[in-house]
Protein backbone atom coordinates (compact mmCIF):
# COMPACT_ATOMS: atom_id res chain seq x y z
CA UNK A 1 0.00 0.00 0.00
CA UNK A 2 1.16 3.19 -0.94
CA UNK A 3 0.62 6.91 0.40
CA UNK A 4 0.15 10.09 -1.07
CA UNK A 5 -0.56 13.11 1.31
CA UNK A 6 -1.16 16.55 0.09
CA UNK A 7 -0.53 18.94 2.98
CA UNK A 8 -2.06 22.64 2.46
CA UNK A 9 -0.91 25.85 4.22
CA UNK A 10 -2.82 28.39 5.74
CA UNK A 11 -6.86 26.30 3.73
CA UNK A 12 -9.32 27.09 6.00
CA UNK A 13 -13.40 25.88 5.63
CA UNK A 14 -13.95 27.88 2.41
CA UNK A 15 -13.95 24.24 0.38
CA UNK A 16 -17.02 22.87 -0.91
CA UNK A 17 -18.60 20.30 1.12
CA UNK A 18 -17.38 22.20 4.51
CA UNK A 19 -19.31 24.28 7.12
CA UNK A 20 -17.91 27.39 6.06
CA UNK A 21 -18.11 26.31 2.33
CA UNK A 22 -17.45 29.46 -0.07
CA UNK A 23 -20.28 29.88 -2.61
CA UNK A 24 -17.65 30.76 -5.10
CA UNK A 25 -15.05 28.13 -4.47
CA UNK A 26 -14.63 25.64 -7.66
CA UNK A 27 -12.62 22.16 -6.94
CA UNK A 28 -13.97 19.95 -9.29
CA UNK A 29 -11.16 17.35 -8.34
CA UNK A 30 -11.99 17.92 -4.54
CA UNK A 31 -15.19 16.28 -4.97
CA UNK A 32 -13.28 13.15 -6.86
CA UNK A 33 -11.26 13.00 -3.78
CA UNK A 34 -14.28 13.61 -1.68
CA UNK A 35 -16.29 10.60 -3.90
CA UNK A 36 -13.43 7.99 -2.66
CA UNK A 37 -12.98 8.81 0.76
CA UNK A 38 -14.02 10.15 4.04
CA UNK A 39 -14.10 14.05 4.63
CA UNK A 40 -14.20 14.78 8.13
CA UNK A 41 -16.04 18.56 8.65
CA UNK A 42 -14.97 18.99 12.00
CA UNK A 43 -11.37 18.61 12.25
CA UNK A 44 -9.19 21.22 14.21
CA UNK A 45 -5.28 22.16 14.03
CA UNK A 46 -3.88 21.64 17.71
CA UNK A 47 -1.87 25.15 16.82
CA UNK A 48 -3.40 27.38 14.31
CA UNK A 49 0.19 28.36 13.06
CA UNK A 50 2.44 27.04 10.49
CA UNK A 51 5.37 26.89 12.42
CA UNK A 52 3.82 24.38 15.91
CA UNK A 53 1.18 22.75 13.63
CA UNK A 54 3.55 20.71 11.92
CA UNK A 55 5.73 18.89 13.74
CA UNK A 56 2.28 18.10 15.76
CA UNK A 57 1.37 16.53 12.12
CA UNK A 58 4.55 14.90 11.40
CA UNK A 59 5.57 13.28 15.16
CA UNK A 60 2.38 12.93 16.42
CA UNK A 61 2.86 14.78 19.95
CA UNK A 62 0.70 17.98 20.87
CA UNK A 63 2.63 20.72 21.23
CA UNK A 64 0.98 20.90 24.95
CA UNK A 65 3.31 17.90 25.26
CA UNK A 66 6.35 19.04 23.32
CA UNK A 67 6.55 22.38 24.19
CA UNK A 68 5.78 23.96 20.95
CA UNK A 69 2.93 26.02 20.43
CA UNK A 70 4.21 28.83 18.79
CA UNK A 71 7.53 28.65 16.73
CA UNK A 72 10.44 27.06 17.34
CA UNK A 73 14.43 27.38 17.20
CA UNK A 74 16.34 27.01 13.45
CA UNK A 75 16.40 22.76 14.70
CA UNK A 76 13.00 21.42 16.48
CA UNK A 77 15.29 18.88 17.61
CA UNK A 78 16.25 21.54 20.71
CA UNK A 79 12.82 20.54 22.29
CA UNK A 80 13.36 18.09 24.74
CA UNK A 81 9.92 15.85 23.75
CA UNK A 82 11.17 16.18 19.95
CA UNK A 83 15.20 15.32 20.27
CA UNK A 84 13.89 11.85 20.50
CA UNK A 85 10.77 11.82 18.69
CA UNK A 86 10.87 9.81 15.48
CA UNK A 87 9.26 11.38 12.56
CA UNK A 88 6.19 9.68 10.32
CA UNK A 89 8.41 9.91 6.99
CA UNK A 90 11.51 8.67 8.93
CA UNK A 91 9.37 5.79 10.66
CA UNK A 92 8.02 4.61 7.11
CA UNK A 93 11.49 5.20 5.73
CA UNK A 94 12.78 2.43 8.72
CA UNK A 95 10.07 0.09 7.49
CA UNK A 96 10.87 -0.05 4.09
CA UNK A 97 9.07 2.66 2.10
CA UNK A 98 10.21 4.79 0.00
CA UNK A 99 10.10 8.03 1.02
CA UNK A 100 10.17 11.42 -0.92
CA UNK A 101 8.79 14.93 0.12
CA UNK A 102 8.48 18.31 -1.92
CA UNK A 103 7.72 21.93 -0.87
CA UNK A 104 6.76 22.89 2.82
CA UNK A 105 6.22 20.48 4.97
CA UNK A 106 7.39 20.63 8.03
CA UNK A 107 8.32 24.27 7.19
CA UNK A 108 11.29 26.24 6.39
CA UNK A 109 14.89 24.68 5.08
CA UNK A 110 12.44 21.47 4.76
CA UNK A 111 15.38 20.15 3.05
CA UNK A 112 17.25 19.75 5.91
CA UNK A 113 14.86 19.01 9.07
CA UNK A 114 12.96 16.55 6.93
CA UNK A 115 16.49 14.47 7.56
CA UNK A 116 16.50 15.04 11.11
CA UNK A 117 19.95 15.77 11.80
CA UNK A 118 20.71 13.46 8.76
CA UNK A 119 20.97 15.62 6.12
CA UNK A 120 22.14 13.16 3.58
CA UNK A 121 18.83 11.59 3.95
CA UNK A 122 16.92 14.82 3.56
CA UNK A 123 18.56 15.86 0.15
CA UNK A 124 18.45 12.59 -1.28
CA UNK A 125 14.96 12.36 -0.66
CA UNK A 126 13.53 15.72 -0.73
CA UNK A 127 12.26 18.19 -3.96
CA UNK A 128 11.57 21.75 -4.59
CA UNK A 129 12.39 23.77 -1.04
CA UNK A 130 9.84 25.66 0.41
CA UNK A 131 8.83 29.00 -1.33
CA UNK A 132 5.75 31.37 -1.12
CA UNK A 133 6.57 33.39 -4.53
CA UNK A 134 6.05 35.09 -6.54
CA UNK A 135 6.50 38.23 -4.89
CA UNK A 136 6.36 41.58 -6.28
CA UNK A 137 9.77 43.68 -6.39
CA UNK A 138 10.48 46.64 -8.42
CA UNK A 139 12.33 46.08 -11.92
CA UNK A 140 15.28 47.50 -11.06
CA UNK A 141 15.86 46.08 -7.53
CA UNK A 142 18.61 42.93 -7.33
CA UNK A 143 19.63 42.58 -4.32
CA UNK A 144 16.26 40.00 -3.19
CA UNK A 145 16.66 40.68 0.89
CA UNK A 146 15.94 44.18 0.27
CA UNK A 147 13.16 43.47 -2.12
CA UNK A 148 11.10 42.14 0.49
CA UNK A 149 9.68 45.37 1.80
CA UNK A 150 8.78 46.84 -1.85
CA UNK A 151 5.76 48.34 -2.16
CA UNK A 152 2.75 46.02 -3.92
CA UNK A 153 2.16 47.75 -7.26
CA UNK A 154 -1.15 49.62 -6.64
CA UNK A 155 -1.86 49.16 -3.00
CA UNK A 156 -2.32 52.24 -0.61
CA UNK A 157 1.08 52.64 1.08
CA UNK A 158 -0.28 51.34 4.43
CA UNK A 159 0.05 48.12 2.82
CA UNK A 160 3.91 48.12 1.79
CA UNK A 161 4.79 47.20 5.23
CA UNK A 162 3.59 43.13 4.93
CA UNK A 163 4.39 41.72 1.72
CA UNK A 164 1.97 38.96 2.28
CA UNK A 165 -0.96 41.56 1.38
CA UNK A 166 -0.28 40.96 -2.00
CA UNK A 167 -2.69 39.61 -3.88
CA UNK A 168 -4.01 39.79 -7.60
CA UNK A 169 -3.35 38.11 -11.05
CA UNK A 170 0.49 37.68 -13.03
CA UNK A 171 -0.63 39.86 -15.44
CA UNK A 172 -1.18 42.99 -13.35
CA UNK A 173 2.41 43.08 -12.17
CA UNK A 174 4.24 43.85 -15.40
CA UNK A 175 1.88 46.31 -16.75
CA UNK A 176 2.65 48.21 -13.52
CA UNK A 177 5.73 48.23 -14.17
CA UNK A 178 7.22 46.11 -11.36
CA UNK A 179 9.01 42.33 -11.94
CA UNK A 180 8.07 39.18 -9.79
CA UNK A 181 9.84 36.83 -7.95
CA UNK A 182 10.75 33.83 -5.95
CA UNK A 183 10.77 34.12 -2.62
CA UNK A 184 14.26 34.26 -0.61
CA UNK A 185 12.84 31.16 1.60
CA UNK A 186 13.05 28.95 -1.35
CA UNK A 187 14.97 28.19 -4.35
CA UNK A 188 16.58 31.19 -6.64
CA UNK A 189 14.38 30.57 -10.31
CA UNK A 190 13.37 27.30 -11.68
CA UNK A 191 16.32 26.93 -13.85
CA UNK A 192 18.82 27.94 -10.94
CA UNK A 193 19.98 30.84 -13.37
CA UNK A 194 17.78 33.73 -13.36
CA UNK A 195 18.45 34.30 -9.88
CA UNK A 196 14.85 34.74 -8.77
CA UNK A 197 13.21 36.29 -11.42
CA UNK A 198 10.01 34.60 -12.25
CA UNK A 199 9.02 34.53 -15.59
CA UNK A 200 6.16 36.30 -16.96
CA UNK A 201 5.38 36.90 -20.60
CA UNK A 202 1.87 35.42 -21.07
CA UNK A 203 -0.56 32.96 -19.75
CA UNK A 204 1.17 30.48 -22.03
CA UNK A 205 4.84 31.64 -21.45
CA UNK A 206 5.59 31.77 -17.47
CA UNK A 207 7.58 30.12 -15.14
CA UNK A 208 6.16 27.56 -13.15
CA UNK A 209 4.08 27.97 -9.93
CA UNK A 210 6.09 26.31 -6.51
CA UNK A 211 3.29 23.93 -6.61
CA UNK A 212 2.94 22.90 -10.18
CA UNK A 213 6.61 22.84 -9.96
CA UNK A 214 5.94 19.75 -6.77
CA UNK A 215 3.33 18.25 -8.75
CA UNK A 216 5.84 18.15 -11.49
CA UNK A 217 8.61 16.42 -10.12
CA UNK A 218 6.40 13.63 -8.24
CA UNK A 219 4.57 12.55 -11.26
CA UNK A 220 7.64 12.31 -13.28
CA UNK A 221 9.14 10.15 -10.18
CA UNK A 222 5.97 7.94 -10.12
CA UNK A 223 6.30 7.44 -14.18
CA UNK A 224 9.46 5.74 -13.30
CA UNK A 225 11.76 8.71 -14.38
CA UNK A 226 14.50 11.31 -12.41
CA UNK A 227 13.03 14.89 -11.98
CA UNK A 228 15.28 17.37 -11.10
CA UNK A 229 14.90 19.91 -8.86
CA UNK A 230 16.88 23.09 -7.22
CA UNK A 231 17.76 23.76 -3.38
CA UNK A 232 17.73 27.24 -1.96
CA UNK A 233 21.45 27.22 -2.58
CA UNK A 234 21.96 29.40 -5.87
CA UNK A 235 25.27 27.95 -6.46
CA UNK A 236 24.03 24.02 -5.87
CA UNK A 237 23.71 21.59 -8.78
CA UNK A 238 20.07 20.29 -9.56
CA UNK A 239 19.48 16.93 -7.41
CA UNK A 240 17.69 14.12 -8.40
CA UNK A 241 15.85 11.66 -5.96
CA UNK A 242 16.55 8.02 -5.60
CA UNK A 243 15.00 5.98 -8.82
CA UNK A 244 11.91 4.23 -8.15
CA UNK A 245 12.44 0.67 -6.97
CA UNK A 246 9.96 -1.70 -8.34
CA UNK A 247 7.16 -3.35 -5.94
CA UNK A 248 8.37 -0.97 -3.03
CA UNK A 249 5.78 1.11 -1.52
CA UNK A 250 6.28 4.61 -1.51
CA UNK A 251 4.59 7.50 0.73
CA UNK A 252 4.84 10.69 -0.85
CA UNK A 253 4.19 14.27 1.11
CA UNK A 254 3.83 17.47 -1.19
CA UNK A 255 3.75 20.62 0.81
CA UNK A 256 2.13 23.44 -1.23
CA UNK A 257 2.37 27.01 0.13
CA UNK A 258 -0.90 27.36 -1.83
CA UNK A 259 -3.23 28.98 -0.59
CA UNK A 260 -0.67 30.75 1.49
CA UNK A 261 -0.32 34.17 1.14
CA UNK A 262 1.35 36.09 -0.96
CA UNK A 263 -1.65 35.31 -3.61
CA UNK A 264 -0.22 36.53 -6.75
CA UNK A 265 -1.69 33.64 -9.27
CA UNK A 266 -1.74 33.10 -12.95
CA UNK A 267 -4.96 34.27 -14.84
CA UNK A 268 -6.29 31.63 -15.92
CA UNK A 269 -7.27 30.60 -12.24
CA UNK A 270 -8.89 33.49 -11.59
CA UNK A 271 -10.98 33.36 -15.27
CA UNK A 272 -11.56 29.49 -14.44
CA UNK A 273 -13.76 30.28 -11.55
CA UNK A 274 -16.11 33.60 -13.25
CA UNK A 275 -16.27 31.34 -16.16
CA UNK A 276 -17.90 28.21 -14.04
CA UNK A 277 -19.83 30.62 -12.09
CA UNK A 278 -21.08 33.11 -14.74
CA UNK A 279 -20.17 36.63 -12.57
CA UNK A 280 -18.04 39.58 -12.05
CA UNK A 281 -15.23 39.92 -9.54
CA UNK A 282 -17.74 42.23 -7.75
CA UNK A 283 -19.69 39.53 -7.08
CA UNK A 284 -17.49 37.26 -4.98
CA UNK A 285 -19.12 36.81 -1.77
CA UNK A 286 -17.49 38.24 1.62
CA UNK A 287 -17.96 36.66 4.80
CA UNK A 288 -21.27 37.71 6.95
CA UNK A 289 -21.46 40.38 9.41
CA UNK A 290 -22.67 40.27 13.18
CA UNK A 291 -26.28 42.04 12.18
CA UNK A 292 -25.80 42.36 9.13
CA UNK A 293 -24.04 45.24 10.27
CA UNK A 294 -21.89 46.68 7.71
CA UNK A 295 -19.89 49.37 9.95
CA UNK A 296 -18.36 46.81 11.49
CA UNK A 297 -15.43 46.67 8.98
CA UNK A 298 -14.38 49.31 11.58
CA UNK A 299 -11.13 48.19 12.82
CA UNK A 300 -10.61 49.91 16.06
CA UNK A 301 -14.20 49.19 17.38
CA UNK A 302 -14.63 46.66 19.79
CA UNK A 303 -18.66 46.62 19.11
CA UNK A 304 -20.81 43.72 17.49
CA UNK A 305 -19.46 40.33 17.63
CA UNK A 306 -16.28 41.72 19.75
CA UNK A 307 -18.04 42.98 22.51
CA UNK A 308 -18.19 39.89 24.48
CA UNK A 309 -15.04 38.37 23.46
CA UNK A 310 -12.02 38.27 26.30
CA UNK A 311 -10.57 42.07 26.76
CA UNK A 312 -7.05 40.82 26.02
CA UNK A 313 -8.49 40.05 22.65
CA UNK A 314 -10.43 43.33 21.95
CA UNK A 315 -8.55 46.33 20.36
CA UNK A 316 -6.01 47.35 21.28
CA UNK A 317 -4.28 44.52 22.92
CA UNK A 318 -4.79 41.42 20.15
CA UNK A 319 -2.35 39.62 17.84
CA UNK A 320 -1.04 39.68 14.44
CA UNK A 321 -4.73 38.75 12.87
CA UNK A 322 -5.70 41.95 14.73
CA UNK A 323 -3.36 44.36 13.34
CA UNK A 324 -3.21 43.40 10.01
CA UNK A 325 -6.49 43.75 10.02
CA UNK A 326 -6.34 47.35 10.84
CA UNK A 327 -3.28 47.91 8.35
CA UNK A 328 -5.84 46.80 5.57
CA UNK A 329 -8.82 49.30 6.90
CA UNK A 330 -6.17 52.05 6.83
CA UNK A 331 -4.59 51.53 3.69
CA UNK A 332 -8.02 50.82 2.32
CA UNK A 333 -9.60 54.80 2.75
CA UNK A 334 -7.77 55.60 -0.06
CA UNK A 335 -9.09 52.61 -2.18
CA UNK A 336 -11.90 52.51 -4.34
CA UNK A 337 -14.51 50.45 -3.14
CA UNK A 338 -12.87 50.63 0.42
CA UNK A 339 -12.12 47.85 2.56
CA UNK A 340 -15.15 45.84 1.21
CA UNK A 341 -13.18 46.01 -2.02
CA UNK A 342 -9.32 45.49 -0.52
CA UNK A 343 -10.85 41.91 1.08
CA UNK A 344 -12.75 40.97 -1.47
CA UNK A 345 -9.56 41.14 -4.22
CA UNK A 346 -8.09 39.11 -1.18
CA UNK A 347 -10.76 36.54 -1.26
CA UNK A 348 -10.61 35.94 -4.87
CA UNK A 349 -6.91 35.63 -4.82
CA UNK A 350 -7.45 32.65 -2.05
CA UNK A 351 -10.23 31.03 -4.13
CA UNK A 352 -8.14 31.52 -7.26
CA UNK A 353 -5.02 29.96 -5.22
CA UNK A 354 -7.46 27.27 -3.96
CA UNK A 355 -7.99 25.80 -7.97
CA UNK A 356 -4.66 26.10 -8.54
CA UNK A 357 -4.08 23.40 -5.70
CA UNK A 358 -7.15 21.57 -6.94
CA UNK A 359 -5.86 21.08 -10.35
CA UNK A 360 -2.71 19.91 -8.95
CA UNK A 361 -4.68 17.14 -7.41
CA UNK A 362 -6.21 16.13 -10.51
CA UNK A 363 -2.90 15.72 -12.02
CA UNK A 364 -2.21 13.48 -9.60
CA UNK A 365 -5.22 11.08 -9.00
CA UNK A 366 -5.01 11.47 -13.02
CA UNK A 367 -1.04 9.64 -12.64
CA UNK A 368 -2.73 7.30 -10.13
CA UNK A 369 -5.30 6.19 -12.41
CA UNK A 370 -3.34 6.09 -15.82
CA UNK A 371 -0.78 3.87 -13.85
CA UNK A 372 -3.60 1.82 -12.00
CA UNK A 373 -2.37 2.36 -8.32
CA UNK A 374 -5.44 4.39 -7.58
CA UNK A 375 -6.86 1.51 -5.86
CA UNK A 376 -3.34 0.83 -3.60
CA UNK A 377 -2.85 4.32 -3.29
CA UNK A 378 -3.85 6.03 0.28
CA UNK A 379 -4.73 9.31 -0.45
CA UNK A 380 -4.84 12.55 2.15
CA UNK A 381 -5.29 15.86 2.05
CA UNK A 382 -4.77 18.36 5.16
CA UNK A 383 -3.81 21.76 6.19
CA UNK A 384 -1.92 22.92 8.96
CA UNK A 385 -4.04 25.61 9.87
CA UNK A 386 -7.23 27.77 9.07
CA UNK A 387 -7.34 31.41 7.67
CA UNK A 388 -9.70 34.23 8.53
CA UNK A 389 -10.88 37.12 5.55
CA UNK A 390 -12.13 39.90 7.99
CA UNK A 391 -14.03 37.54 10.39
CA UNK A 392 -13.85 38.77 14.10
CA UNK A 393 -11.80 41.75 12.08
CA UNK A 394 -8.99 39.47 11.81
CA UNK A 395 -6.63 38.96 9.06
CA UNK A 396 -4.23 36.21 9.80
CA UNK A 397 -4.26 32.32 11.13
CA UNK A 398 -3.33 32.18 15.05
CA UNK A 399 -6.68 32.36 16.58
CA UNK A 400 -8.74 30.32 18.65
CA UNK A 401 -12.23 30.46 16.61
CA UNK A 402 -13.45 28.41 13.80
CA UNK A 403 -12.17 30.32 10.58
CA UNK A 404 -8.22 29.78 12.42
CA UNK A 405 -8.36 26.37 13.90
CA UNK A 406 -10.80 24.65 11.34
CA UNK A 407 -8.54 22.67 8.56
CA UNK A 408 -9.63 20.29 5.71
CA UNK A 409 -9.15 16.74 6.21
CA UNK A 410 -10.35 14.09 3.23
CA UNK A 411 -8.87 10.77 3.69
CA UNK A 412 -9.50 8.22 0.33
CA UNK A 413 -8.41 4.54 1.41
CA UNK A 414 -9.02 1.27 -0.97
CA UNK A 415 -11.60 -1.11 0.97
CA UNK A 416 -13.47 1.62 2.01
CA UNK A 417 -16.64 3.51 1.08
CA UNK A 418 -16.43 6.83 -0.24
CA UNK A 419 -18.40 9.95 -0.34
CA UNK A 420 -19.07 9.53 3.47
CA UNK A 421 -18.76 13.41 5.83
CA UNK A 422 -17.94 12.64 9.38
CA UNK A 423 -18.46 15.83 11.85
CA UNK A 424 -16.88 14.12 14.81
CA UNK A 425 -14.44 16.46 16.41
CA UNK A 426 -11.24 15.68 15.60
CA UNK A 427 -7.52 17.08 15.15
CA UNK A 428 -4.36 16.68 12.63
CA UNK A 429 -2.69 14.72 15.58
CA UNK A 430 -4.78 12.42 14.84
CA UNK A 431 -3.30 11.22 11.10
CA UNK A 432 -0.03 9.64 12.05
CA UNK A 433 -2.15 6.96 13.75
CA UNK A 434 -4.44 6.98 11.06
CA UNK A 435 -2.08 6.50 8.04
CA UNK A 436 -0.18 3.42 10.49
CA UNK A 437 -3.10 1.91 10.74
CA UNK A 438 -4.66 1.87 7.66
CA UNK A 439 -0.92 0.48 6.52
CA UNK A 440 -0.77 -2.52 9.52
CA UNK A 441 1.75 -0.96 10.68
CA UNK A 442 2.55 0.33 14.69
CA UNK A 443 3.94 3.00 16.16
CA UNK A 444 7.26 3.81 16.52
CA UNK A 445 9.12 3.47 19.78
CA UNK A 446 10.00 7.00 20.75
CA UNK A 447 13.00 6.73 23.12
CA UNK A 448 11.59 8.35 26.52
CA UNK A 449 8.35 9.36 25.26
CA UNK A 450 5.56 8.11 26.34
CA UNK A 451 2.68 7.35 25.20
CA UNK A 452 4.12 7.42 22.03
CA UNK A 453 1.63 9.56 20.08
CA UNK A 454 -0.61 11.73 21.39
CA UNK A 455 -3.59 11.39 18.71
CA UNK A 456 -6.14 8.34 17.54
CA UNK A 457 -6.81 6.09 14.71
CA UNK A 458 -9.57 7.68 12.77
CA UNK A 459 -9.73 4.18 10.50
CA UNK A 460 -13.06 3.68 12.52
CA UNK A 461 -14.74 6.32 11.05
CA UNK A 462 -13.87 5.22 7.49
CA UNK A 463 -15.53 2.23 8.18
CA UNK A 464 -18.67 4.30 9.98
CA UNK A 465 -18.77 8.20 10.20
CA UNK A 466 -21.19 7.74 13.17
CA UNK A 467 -19.80 5.24 14.89
CA UNK A 468 -19.81 5.31 18.61
CA UNK A 469 -17.49 3.17 19.79
CA UNK A 470 -13.87 5.51 18.56
CA UNK A 471 -11.56 5.49 21.50
CA UNK A 472 -10.35 9.21 21.40
CA UNK A 473 -11.33 11.81 23.14
CA UNK A 474 -15.10 13.49 22.54
CA UNK A 475 -13.45 17.08 21.83
CA UNK A 476 -10.75 18.46 19.11
CA UNK A 477 -8.27 20.78 21.02
CA UNK A 478 -6.96 23.83 20.10
CA UNK A 479 -3.96 25.94 21.88
CA UNK A 480 -2.54 29.93 20.95
CA UNK A 481 -0.02 31.14 22.39
CA UNK A 482 -1.65 35.03 23.31
CA UNK A 483 1.30 36.71 25.29
CA UNK A 484 3.71 38.65 23.43
CA UNK A 485 6.68 36.69 25.04
CA UNK A 486 9.68 36.07 22.43
CA UNK A 487 11.27 32.79 22.17
CA UNK A 488 14.12 34.15 23.81
CA UNK A 489 12.16 35.19 26.79
CA UNK A 490 10.31 31.66 27.02
CA UNK A 491 13.77 29.84 26.63
CA UNK A 492 13.81 26.77 25.22
CA UNK A 493 9.99 26.16 25.94
CA UNK A 494 6.80 27.78 24.78
CA UNK A 495 4.72 26.72 26.82
CA UNK A 496 3.71 29.46 29.26
CA UNK A 497 0.58 28.72 31.40
CA UNK A 498 -0.84 32.02 31.97
CA UNK A 499 -0.12 33.63 28.84
CA UNK A 500 -2.45 31.02 26.36
CA UNK A 501 -5.92 30.55 25.24
CA UNK A 502 -7.38 26.80 25.04
CA UNK A 503 -10.47 25.64 22.37
CA UNK A 504 -12.07 22.50 22.70
CA UNK A 505 -14.62 21.49 20.36
CA UNK A 506 -18.00 19.20 20.60
CA UNK A 507 -20.01 18.38 16.84
CA UNK A 508 -22.29 21.63 18.36
CA UNK A 509 -19.71 23.69 20.93
CA UNK A 510 -16.96 25.71 21.27
CA UNK A 511 -15.62 26.48 24.43
CA UNK A 512 -12.56 28.53 25.23
CA UNK A 513 -10.16 29.27 28.26
CA UNK A 514 -8.41 32.36 28.08
CA UNK A 515 -5.16 32.60 30.24
CA UNK A 516 -3.71 35.94 31.30
CA UNK A 517 -0.76 36.37 33.60
CA UNK A 518 -1.71 37.19 37.40
CA UNK A 519 -3.98 34.47 37.20
CA UNK A 520 -7.09 35.83 35.02
CA UNK A 521 -9.01 33.61 33.08
CA UNK A 522 -11.91 34.82 30.56
CA UNK A 523 -14.39 32.39 29.02
CA UNK A 524 -15.98 32.17 25.71
CA UNK A 525 -18.95 29.54 24.80
CA UNK A 526 -20.72 29.64 21.61
CA UNK A 527 -23.39 27.46 20.46
CA UNK A 528 -22.41 26.51 16.78
CA UNK A 529 -25.39 23.82 16.14
CA UNK A 530 -26.98 27.54 15.99
CA UNK A 531 -24.58 30.43 15.84
CA UNK A 532 -21.76 28.95 13.51
CA UNK A 533 -20.08 31.97 13.01
CA UNK A 534 -19.49 32.16 16.87
CA UNK A 535 -21.04 35.69 17.27
CA UNK A 536 -22.83 35.29 20.50
CA UNK A 537 -20.68 34.26 23.36
CA UNK A 538 -23.11 32.51 26.04
CA UNK A 539 -20.55 32.06 28.34
CA UNK A 540 -22.69 33.55 31.23
CA UNK A 541 -25.65 32.20 30.55
CA UNK A 542 -26.61 30.04 33.72
CA UNK A 543 -28.66 26.86 31.95
CA UNK A 544 -25.18 26.11 30.09
CA UNK A 545 -22.82 25.94 33.28
CA UNK A 546 -22.67 22.16 33.10
CA UNK A 547 -21.42 22.74 29.95
CA UNK A 548 -18.84 24.69 30.43
CA UNK A 549 -17.87 22.54 33.31
CA UNK A 550 -17.58 19.40 31.07
CA UNK A 551 -15.46 21.08 28.50
CA UNK A 552 -13.23 22.49 30.94
CA UNK A 553 -12.78 19.16 32.14
CA UNK A 554 -11.69 17.71 28.95
CA UNK A 555 -10.06 20.66 27.67
CA UNK A 556 -7.47 20.17 31.43
CA UNK A 557 -7.68 16.30 30.82
CA UNK A 558 -5.93 17.35 27.47
CA UNK A 559 -3.84 19.50 28.40
CA UNK A 560 -1.89 18.65 31.02
CA UNK A 561 0.45 15.80 30.01
CA UNK A 562 3.88 15.06 31.84
CA UNK A 563 7.22 17.00 30.90
CA UNK A 564 4.73 19.57 28.95
CA UNK A 565 2.12 21.90 30.80
CA UNK A 566 -0.16 21.38 33.97
CA UNK A 567 -3.67 23.05 34.02
CA UNK A 568 -6.02 23.31 37.04
CA UNK A 569 -9.17 23.02 36.30
CA UNK A 570 -11.54 25.45 36.73
CA UNK A 571 -14.08 23.55 37.83
CA UNK A 572 -14.75 20.55 40.30
CA UNK A 573 -16.99 18.29 38.00
CA UNK A 574 -16.63 14.85 37.06
CA UNK A 575 -18.84 14.09 33.43
CA UNK A 576 -21.13 10.96 34.09
CA UNK A 577 -24.12 10.56 31.09
CA UNK A 578 -23.91 13.73 30.60
CA UNK A 579 -23.22 15.13 26.85
CA UNK A 580 -23.22 19.12 26.06
CA UNK A 581 -24.41 18.13 22.08
CA UNK A 582 -27.73 16.68 23.59
CA UNK A 583 -28.93 20.19 24.36
CA UNK A 584 -28.24 21.45 20.90
CA UNK A 585 -28.67 18.93 18.47
CA UNK A 586 -30.01 20.43 14.73
CA UNK A 587 -32.15 18.83 13.12
CA UNK A 588 -30.22 19.02 9.78
CA UNK A 589 -26.02 20.14 9.34
CA UNK A 590 -25.21 23.43 9.26
CA UNK A 591 -23.98 25.46 6.86
CA UNK A 592 -22.98 28.45 6.91
CA UNK A 593 -24.35 31.61 4.70
CA UNK A 594 -22.14 33.79 2.98
CA UNK A 595 -23.02 37.00 1.93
Amino acid sequence: MNVLWLHLDDCNLYLPGFLLEHPHAYMPNLARLQARGTTFTNAHAGIPLCEPSRPETWFGLRGVKTGQIHSFPADMRDRSYLAQAISLHEHLDDLGYQVLLSGKVYHENDDTWAGVGNETYALARYGWATNYGPYVMAELVSTFPDAMATPNPWYPSAMDVNKGFGAGRLSEIKSHGYEAYYGTHGYYGEDNVKRGIFRYNSATDRARMPDELSTDWAIEWLAGGTPTAYTKDSTAAAKQPPVRVAGQPWFITLGYTGPHAPLWTPDEYFDAILDHFGIAERDIALPPRHGGDESLLDAASNTGDLADIPSRLQWPDSGTGRTNYATIVAASNGWPGGVTDAMRRQIFAYLARLYMVDVQLGRLLDALETSGEIDSTIVVLASDNGFAFSEKRWDFKQMVWRTGTGVPIIIAAPGYTGGQVCDHPVGLVDLYPTILDLLGESAPAHPGVTPALSGTSLEPFLTDPDTTSWTGPPVALSVVKTGQQTNAELGANDVDPNEMALSVRTRYWTYTASYWSGGTVQEELYCTARDPNEWENVASVTRYAEVKQWCDYWLCTLSTTAGGLTRTRAYSYTPSTFHPDDLARPASPVRLALS
